[in-house]
């Protein structure tokens, strides 16, 4: 068969874009609930990223999502009756995970996977199943954060006291960052930080190797570094002028009618 060159461009072509089809690796999330409304949008994420998307039709969905490895993906459900709220799931290559429920409140639905790090977090959902249900009807009767705030810190206490028997893992690791994050950013709401403490230290003695880098993140956030306020007296430390000279603010401070500037 004699080819042209136009033939044997197309085909060279074809052959490169089944080639990148091959590579691409993807995992798959499929729901159900008779709940749902048609017309509601399920849409997966990764790292604040929309990835994937689909529109409920008679109370199923189909989301394909690319992944490389071990990904922690949210899924996110816009509809009539659908809580305002994230859904972790764990994706890996080849993967195919089903979430399934009998209501609109998904984040609280049963989630079949073979991937331990989502069987680690569907027993800590079970584990504060009450507790996060009233956080999202709450959330749905679009309650103040004054009404949600005490629930919501009963869940995290809950998330604290089942963790310790659980495996160390990406998953755990991500719900304790998640806890300690709320303790840095919302310190006087948070009652416990001593449970918080004890728990940062034995889940960093019983880790396994791989996880340092988190592991260190979530150090930071349970003794964060002192933040100066206004007010407070400056750090004695070296300071050099314009003149390549070395000085302590102890030299000048204290006399009379001299100003002192210090530029960073």
């Amino acid at each position: 068969m004699i080819m042209n060159k136009q033939n044997i461009i197309t085909i060279m072509f074809a052959l490169i874009t089944l080639e990148g089809l091959a590579q691409t690796k993807t995992a798959t999330i499929t729901g159900y609930s008779p709940a749902l409304k048609d017309g509601t949008v399920a849409e997966s994420s990764i790292d604040n990223v929309r990835v994937a998307s689909d529109t409920v039709q008679s109370g199923r969905f189909t989301l394909t999502i690319p992944v490389e490895g071990l990904t922690k993906s949210y899924l996110f459900l816009a509809g009539e009756g659908c809580p305002n709220h994230l859904m972790t799931i764990w994706l890996s290559p080849n993967v195919d995970v089903k979430v399934t429920g009998m209501d609109c409140l998904y984040p609280l639905w049963k989630v079949e996977s073979p991937l331990p790090e989502q069987q680690t977090l569907s027993r800590i959902t079970e584990y504060g199943h009450d507790t996060l249900a009233e956080t999202l009807r709450l959330g749905l009767a679009n309650a103040s954060w004054d009404e949600e705030r005490p629930v919501y810190m009963k869940y995290l206490k809950q998330t604290m006291d089942v963790l310790p028997s659980l495996p160390v893992d990406a998953a755990s690791l991500e719900e304790l960052e998640g806890v300690a994050m709320m303790a840095r950013n919302y310190p006087k709401d948070f009652p416990y930080m001593e449970q918080l403490k004890e728990l940062e230290a034995s889940t960093a003695a019983r880790a396994p190797k791989g996880f340092e880098e988190q592991l260190a993140l979530i150090h930071s956030q349970v003794y964060p570094p002192h933040i100066l306020q206004v007010g407070e007296e400056a750090i004695d430390a070296e300071l050099i002028d314009m003149q390549d000279q070395k000085h302590h603010l102890a030299e000048v401070l204290g006399q009379p009618d001299r100003y002192v500037l210090l530029d960073f």
